[in-house]
């Protein structure tokens, strides 16, 4: 009977734990995120052929003006294949991060990060910074500062459009 207690709780660990994106670039594997309820969480990946990872905080105005694009682009491409993961450099028991998550109606994952440590990490200094990712867990493009809703659609349709393979069937 231990033995199969000890079984089924591997089976659900590594199920629970196990990243859903086919590939991660390493650096974010390593980083430490809470999520929207102040609970330590690791980015949980999904099948797709663009990652976007922004990086913002509440506290800046040019975030406060280039999600609205990210939340606008998500809307627009996720059939297509991009997943976006915003990342808040606020403090993690903030209530301003919730607020204007819900307030911005931003529909994809957000996690709140350590700043000092996802700069060091990520090898950024400034936000908002962005990310675009391909489904291999190559960094394409390293986006620093504010850029427009048609910029970053360029960004995001060019790795679309460098995507080797379509996404497998649902």
């Amino acid at each position: 009977m231990r033995v199969f207690i000890a079984f089924i709780t591997f089976v659900l660990f590594s199920f629970i734990n196990t990243p859903l994106y086919s590939k991660c670039p390493e650096v974010l594997k390593n980083i430490s995120l809470t999520d929207m309820n102040g609970q330590p969480a690791k980015l949980r990946c999904t099948s797709h052929r663009v990652l976007v990872v922004n990086l913002w905080a509440t506290w800046c105005s040019p975030c406060r003006v280039e999600i609205p694009h990210l939340v606008e682009l998500y809307r627009e491409l996720k059939s297509q294949g991009i997943e976006i993961i915003g990342i808040s450099l606020d403090s993690v028991n903030s209530p301003s991060v919730l607020n204007f998550v819900k307030s911005q109606k931003i529909k994809y994952p957000v996690y709140i990060g350590n700043a000092d440590d996802i700069f060091n990490k990520m090898s950024v200094n400034a936000v908002p910074a962005t990310f675009i990712i391909d489904s291999k867990g190559r960094i394409n493009n390293k986006l620093v500062g504010l850029y427009t809703k048609d910029e970053l659609k360029g960004f995001i349709i060019k790795a679309l459009k460098a995507t080797e393979k379509p996404l497998p069937a649902k």
